[in-house]
Order: structure tokens, then C-alpha cells, then sequence
């Protein structure tokens, strides 16, 4: 638990704001929890990013960023209770890792983000600024530990169908990329990673 949340016994809805700290019910557990002003801020902060990132995407890009997400976090909170071993807490972390970084990339991507390759825009920034295809690179990583953490690692055969699409498909997004952007993307490849 953050300390800078701590539960509160009293379960009543209609709990009153208090000066050093609001409540929130916690729908789990039943609890209203005090969460410091600090908390509160930290929140804020992300939740100021999110809608300034999230506003400027089209709803399709939106859907396609955060359904998965929430996919996900439900089957990490289905799995929850099922014993802990080393493979499950690996998974978890790369699951993590993973899912916050595809969820980065799919958000610095934008309005570039289709289904087909198409060339809107050359994206540079970002995690962009390193590899040319972080979603393709952060998704392996969360099919990975989600494999691991649902104890199932015979599923990393995927891979075997998955990684060759990836790269047909990123192969094909550099064609057109180059075909729009020329010297410019050429440049940008030399640069990045995949």
C-alpha cells in the first residue's frame, strides 16, 4: 500500500471531504481510504498528461491503446490469487514493463496509428526517437509475461508465428514511410533500432 493512502473503517457514502485529504470508496474492499494531498497531486499530474495525450487521438487510436490495457489488467486481477513462483513474478515484471511503455508508444503515435500502413506522418520523438517500432517491441514483451504470469509459458510458441508477421509488416511500413518521407526517413532509419 502507498503511504500515502491508508483505509478508513468507516464505510458511510456519503463521507465528507476533510482538510488534510479526500475519501475515496475503494469498490473491492468496501473501505473509503484517505489519500494525502501529495497523492492527490500525483494524480492530478498524470491525469493532466493523459487528457492532453488523449484528447488529441482519434477515437479508433484511443480504443486500440486502451482496451488492451484494460484487457489485461483484468486477467492480471483474475490471476491474482494463483500461487507466486519465480516464472509468475517474472511475467509480471516484464508484463509491467511492457504494458507501460506499449501504452507510451501507442500515445506518442497518435493520430499516426492505423491498421494498414499509411504514411500521415514521420513520429520521431519519444521512445520513436530510438526504435522505429516500439508497439511491435513492447507487445512481444507483454504476450511474453502474460505467458508467464498465467503460468502458461508453452504459449511463448506464438512467437513463432508472431515475430516473422511483425517484422513482414514493419518491412512493409518502411516501404511506404520511404516512399513518402524519402531522405528524411532513410536518415531516421539509420539512427533507431527495428
Amino acid at each position: 500500500m502507498h503511504k500515502g493512502m491508508r483505509p478508513q473503517t468507516d464505510t458511510r457514502l456519503d463521507g465528507r471531504l476533510e482538510s488534510s485529504g479526500s475519501r475515496y470508496l475503494d469498490p473491492f474492499r468496501g473501505k473509503f481510504w484517505k489519500v494525502s494531498r501529495s497523492v492527490q497531486s500525483m494524480i492530478g499530474v498524470g491525469l493532466r498528461v493523459f487528457d492532453k495525450a488523449a484528447f488529441a487521438m482519434k477515437r479508433n487510436a484511443l480504443i486500440v491503446t486502451f482496451l488492451p490495457l484494460f484487457a489485461i489488467c483484468w486477467i492480471v486481477w483474475d490471476f491474482w490469487g494463483s500461487p507466486w513462483t519465480v516464472l509468475r513474478i517474472a511475467g509480471l515484471a516484464l508484463l509491467g514493463v511492457g504494458l507501460i511503455l506499449l501504452t507510451l508508444a501507442r500515445i506518442q503515435l497518435g493520430n499516426s496509428f492505423s491498421m494498414k500502413p499509411e504514411a500521415t506522418e514521420l513520429v520521431t520523438h519519444g521512445l520513436y526517437a530510438r526504435i522505429r517500432n516500439p508497439i511491435y517491441v513492447f507487445g512481444t514483451l507483454v504476450i511474453a509475461g502474460l505467458a508467464l504470469y498465467i503460468s502458461m509459458p508453452f504459449l511463448l510458441l506464438a512467437f513463432l508465428v508472431v515475430i516473422p508477421l511483425q517484422v513482414v509488416r514493419a518491412m512493409a511500413e518502411a516501404r511506404v514511410l520511404e516512399e513518402k518521407f524519402g531522405e528524411e526517413y532513410r536518415a531516421y532509419r539509420a539512427r533507431t533500432w527495428f
